[in-house]
């Protein structure tokens, strides 16, 4: 889910940082698609870092976390491994980064449903709480169920938006103007072999 959340959080930092170059009458904008792509290198780097960690952890303590629902996995490893105090810090520490991603998401994507798919007939205020209803709607379903709809989709859609996602790196730093037909191609592939696979 990290690779469809960077997406919404790269629109507002590229306009952000686009806003902040054109405050400081910087207008080249090789320097804003650099810094915008160092940024997200250094970003996905660090992001990288932390899920080796996790997974070590996880992999060093698989005893402890064996039938363990996956939704309560950190929560878990924090009190084995910190005590109940420091594990209470660490599961309130967990919960304020989910609520703090969820907001900024909501943000985000408010401001792309009334701009980008409304072109601004939608009021904004009308737009997050639509978002943040769906949201709600969705929180409750339990982690289970919400996967068993998530998966599916993102299985099949995940290697299209990575493809996306190149193309318009492409695009933006040498021009590359085919963007449509290798995204039309990569999600034909992928539904073709996740019916075969289904077949099988």
């Amino acid at each position: 889910m990290d690779l469809i959340a960077s997406i919404f959080f790269a629109f507002t930092v590229w306009k952000l940082l686009r806003e902040q170059f054109q405050d400081a009458e910087i207008k080249d904008s090789r320097i804003v698609k650099q810094t915008t792509i160092a940024a997200g290198c250094l970003g996905g780097i660090f992001l990288g870092l932390i899920y080796v960690g996790l997974s070590l952890v996880a992999a060093l303590h698989s005893p402890v976390i064996d039938n363990i629902p996956p939704e309560s996995l950190l929560t878990t490893l924090s009190f084995h491994l910190l005590g109940p105090l420091q594990g209470g810090i660490a599961t309130i520490a967990v919960a304020l980064a989910c609520l703090t991603t969820v907001i900024s998401l909501g943000v985000t994507f408010a401001e792309v449903l009334q701009k980008e798919l409304s072109r601004f007939q939608m009021p904004y205020f009308v737009a997050i709480i639509l978002v943040m209803l769906c949201t709600t709607i969705f929180a409750n379903l339990g982690f289970s169920q919400l996967m068993s709809i998530i998966h599916p989709i993102v299985s099949i859609c995940y290697p299209s938006i990575i493809v996306l996602t190149l193309c318009n790196i492409m695009h933006e730093l040498y021009g590359w103007k085919t963007v449509k037909l290798p995204v039309f191609i990569t999600f034909a592939a992928t539904l073709a072999l996740d019916f075969f696979t289904r077949l099988g």
